[in-house]
């Protein structure tokens, strides 16, 4: 059984190595039903189904199971009532090759990169296998689409969702160099603020008039990097990464503009840092805590990253 999830997952990855290659939408309550018992609940966050009481979510997830089975997603192997051993009331087996895939990308990923959008509570996930990756977006109403993405279209694509109107500068001005982490490349103006600052309320300048800020993280499992982020705030006519910095010992963010070109590398070197670590073989039976320091305002998405690495 496992070599055909494998032969679905290839297919998908080769029909993406052109352009991306939209695969599905599913709700909350049909991820929930595919997942299993509602009392263990995955780390993906169900915006709509979590706001129902739990019997709500067990009618809603029955219904869910039944709508797959009408749309040959799924085939029911059982009764598709309380009897049943799932959420949706019923056992059932994944009868859609494209669903398998993404089923299986999601659960095997490597490493993960989120990135949520405070402005409108848009939330992406990018699940990094070796061969390629599985964006799954998720809106606020509870709807998830999923898109596989070629491994060097990854950054292009969250480059896209933090700058929306697509604000930054086309032309390379004041930028960064290959590695984010280390500042600014020569010539950019930069400000540097510690935590402790931030947290006592400093003025951030350079993020002033930003129309979106968007958090983005990624995580390497099974690895002691621990968890690595940057902030992206998109003005109206430039866009400001936040990137992690240090003065005199002490953790602090340094903010410096970047052009459209810059936004890339800074989001290619995150997720290059993840391929890269992917690449070593996992360890088993090793858990990764989040070890990043955040300033109050990314609380919204330190909490939707939190619950990507739970169990």
């Amino acid at each position: 059984m496992r070599e055909r999830p494998l032969s679905a997952i290839k297919d998908l990855i080769s029909r993406a190595r052109e352009a991306p290659l939209a695969v599905l939408a599913l709700t909350d309550e049909e991820i929930a039903a595919l997942d299993g018992d509602l009392t263990r609940r995955g780390p993906v966050p169900l915006p709509w189904l979590d706001d129902r009481d739990r019997a709500s979510r067990e009618l809603a997830c029955r219904v869910a199971l039944r709508g797959l089975a009408a749309r040959r997603l799924v085939v029911l192997a059982g009764p598709a009532g309380p009897g049943g051993s799932g959420p949706g009331g019923g056992d059932f087996v994944v009868a859609s090759d494209d669903l398998r895939a993404v089923l299986a990308m999601r659960r095997s990923a490597h490493a993960v990169v989120c990135a949520l959008r405070e402005s409108d509570g848009q939330l992406r996930l990018v699940y990094l296998g070796r061969s390629g990756a599985l964006e799954e977006a998720i809106s606020p109403e509870g709807l998830h689409d999923f898109t596989v993405l070629a491994r060097d279209a990854v950054a292009e694509r969250l480059a896209a969702f933090t700058d929306p109107a697509a604000a930054a500068p086309a032309a390379p001005g004041q930028d960064w160099g290959q590695q984010w982490g280390r500042g600014p490349g020569p010539g950019a103006d930069s400000e540097v603020l510690s935590l402790a600052e931030i947290a006592g309320g400093a003025e951030i300048t350079a993020a002033a008039g930003a129309r979106s800020v968007t958090m983005v993280a990624r995580l390497v499992f099974g690895s002691a990097t621990g968890e690595q982020r940057l902030t992206v705030y998109a003005k109206e006519a430039s866009v400001i990464v936040a990137s992690p910095a240090d003065v005199g010992g002490a953790p602090a963010l340094r903010f410096a503009e970047v052009s459209r070109s810059g936004l890339r590398v800074c989001l290619a070197d995150l997720v290059g840092l993840a391929l890269r670590l992917v690449a070593v073989p996992r360890r088993r039976n090793v858990r990764t805590r989040e070890t990043a320091r955040t300033p109050a305002r990314a609380a919204p998405a330190r909490g939707a990253c939190r619950l990507v690495t739970a169990e």
